[in-house]
């Protein structure tokens, strides 16, 4: 509203200069952070928790779909 374009001409803009979706942005960033966590020593399913996934159902197959492999198999972790 406060910058007099819709939602949807924002995230085809976004998708546009990005090659992202907005969704598929933030996703991103969450994995990214829950892996550095990960490599911190944070366990899998603390690293969900904290980067915002409401399940770690949801977390995982997120992290699978982008890293290769399961987020427990990432350290050794749960």
């Amino acid at each position: 509203d406060k910058f007099y374009i819709s939602k949807y001409h924002m995230m085809r803009a976004f998708k546009k200069e990005t090659g992202y979706s907005v969704h598929q942005y933030i996703t991103e960033k969450r994995i990214m952070l829950a892996k550095k966590l990960m490599d911190s020593g944070m366990s899998a399913g603390n690293a969900c928790m904290e980067c915002g996934f409401k399940d770690y159902s949801a977390f995982s197959r997120a992290y699978k779909a982008r890293m290769a492999c399961p987020p427990t198999g990432h350290d050794g972790k749960n």
